[in-house]
């Protein structure tokens, strides 16, 4: 996965750089998965939760997230294993980018293409061994 900060979250470090403001750590990490990709801005296009079973999953902070180096690159890692429900009526589609939020309906925090997009049917569903789901935020 490529990473990038949000532009939400890019504000929040230069506010804690600048000493006016101090973020608050969440204490769960959010992850969302779309179709079509974000941007720092946000948008793109989240799977649909009409009919199709999906839904955020919510992985606790600090223990659902390992800080890892791989090569010259840091990123954050899930530690356990995550499935996500077993898509129903249409699918969920051709599933290509992951997103963090820190809350349920928070603010995005990050965003990464999947290291390989899959296209998840009815019957079918994403599932990440532990470090399998990681963002390099740059």
């Amino acid at each position: 996965m490529s990473g990038a900060m949000s532009d939400y979250f890019e504000n929040l470090v230069i506010d804690w750089l600048r000493g006016t403001q101090m973020p608050t750590p969440p204490t769960v990490l959010v992850v969302a998965f779309y179709t079509n990709a974000p941007s720092d801005a946000g948008g793109g296009t989240e799977v649909s939760a009409s009919g199709t079973a999906y839904a955020r999953q919510s992985i606790a902070t600090p223990v659902g997230w390992t800080k890892s180096v791989v090569g010259t690159a840091t990123r954050l890692a899930n530690t356990a294993l995550l499935t996500c429900p077993t898509a129903t009526g249409a699918g969920w589609g051709l599933v290509t980018h992951a997103a963090l939020f820190d809350a349920l309906a928070g603010n995005m925090l990050a965003e990464n293409a999947l290291d390989v997009a899959k296209q998840i049917d009815a019957g079918e569903w994403l599932e990440f061994q532990p470090g399998a789901l990681y963002f390099g935020i740059d």
